[in-house]
């Protein structure tokens, strides 16, 4: 997928989706986002341009008031995302070494407990064995 810079907006609406994890119509998503100040027909022009860009698509029609709208849904979850961005910042460095880099980085914070260590090592350990090494 080509790279996109998003604009507050678009990631604010992306991160609504996002939290919700369903697909939603306009009216929701200016009801989810109502600490924004925006003009309800403005909104359009942020969804297709997220449409536009591939980062939303329509996923299906909803009742909105009297009538029928659209509901959208992100095409990729913000993990997806956020390595796209990554992949990105980062497109002159090796696959390889962007990897470790980045492990390394988030291991290192001093944030991360040993809930979280745990979980990468299943992560690991699942990975060796799709590829045959464990």
């Amino acid at each position: 997928m080509k790279y996109h810079i998003l604009t507050e907006s678009e990631l604010d609406i992306l991160n609504l989706l996002w939290e919700t994890g369903q697909s939603m119509s306009r009216p929701e998503i200016l009801a989810g986002l109502s600490d924004k100040d925006w003009n309800p027909n403005s909104i359009h022009q942020v969804l297709n341009s997220m449409m536009n860009k591939g980062i939303l698509k329509v996923d299906g029609v909803a009742r909105c008031g009297k009538g029928y709208g659209r509901t959208y849904a992100p095409t990729m979850n913000q993990t997806q995302y956020l390595l796209q961005q990554a992949g990105e910042c980062m497109s002159n460095v090796p696959p390889r070494k962007r990897l470790l880099g980045v492990v390394a980085s988030m291991v290192e914070d001093a944030d991360i407990d040993a809930e979280t260590i745990s979980e990468l090592e299943q992560l690991l350990e699942h990975r060796k064995k799709e590829l045959g090494l464990g």
